[in-house]
């Protein structure tokens, strides 16, 4: 079982992307494999312009919202040239040696700004990306194949997105959304290892549950009969 979740979760990334991002348990960009040095970005304000971007999902992010979140104690007319530099900023680390055109990575126009997901791994949309797979084989009732899927997306999550930003707003949404889904994932895979006579796997998963939501009484009692 767990060959076969690393298989899955293997098979929704390449092994060693150019550029991968990392919210999971803490923010990181590695290139080619290499994380990039904190002192590499020069400005923590190009830093946070990437994890805003991930944070919305790659939608659009009009640059009046930006100016407002990274500097939202000072009037747009003063910041408006900060954005631009922290995005060239951005850029120059993603892609320091140019290979790709500027909005490869992060992409703009006159209004807005956006990450360009399909170029980057970025792991929190990964994880989404192996939840709805499990969903999807977990739709008609367990079966091994929904386990394999549900133990991809539990391995996925290492913990929740931007912990070290715990008190920016625009990290709440993503962070709860994705803590949701893995509880769902972790619950239900445990309760289906403990059907398929995998106890261990369950307690481990509901136990993690439990770091979560130390009230889940679904998670507790499941651990008694896991036990």
């Amino acid at each position: 079982r767990l060959a076969t979740a690393a298989a899955v979760l293997a098979s929704a990334a390449p092994a060693t992307p150019p550029l991968a991002v990392q919210c999971l348990g803490g923010f990181a960009v590695l290139r080619d494999g290499v994380p990039v040095p904190v002192g590499e970005w020069k400005s923590r304000k190009a830093r946070d312009l990437v994890k805003i971007l991930i944070a919305r999902g790659g939608r659009p992010v009009h640059r009046e919202t930006l100016l407002e979140l990274l500097w939202p104690d000072d009037p747009p007319a003063q910041t408006a040239s900060r954005l631009s530099v922290a995005l060239s900023t951005a850029r120059a680390v993603l892609d320091p040696g140019k290979r790709h055109p500027g909005g490869w990575y992060l992409g703009a126009d006159n209004d807005t700004l956006w990450i360009d997901g399909t170029h980057a791994d970025v792991d929190v949309d990964r994880f989404h990306e192996l939840a709805s797979r499990a969903v999807t084989e977990r739709k008609p009732g367990p079966s091994p194949a929904a386990i394999d899927a549900l133990a991809a997306a539990e391995a996925a999550y290492v913990g929740d997105a931007f912990p070290e930003d715990p008190y920016e707003d625009w990290t709440v949404s993503l962070r709860e959304r994705t803590r949701a889904t893995y509880i769902w994932v972790a619950r239900t895979l445990a309760d289906d290892s403990v059907a398929a006579g995998d106890p261990a796997t369950a307690v481990r998963c509901y136990l993690r549950v439990l770091e979560h939501d130390p009230y889940d009484e679904h998670a507790s009692l499941g651990l008694v009969r896991a036990h």
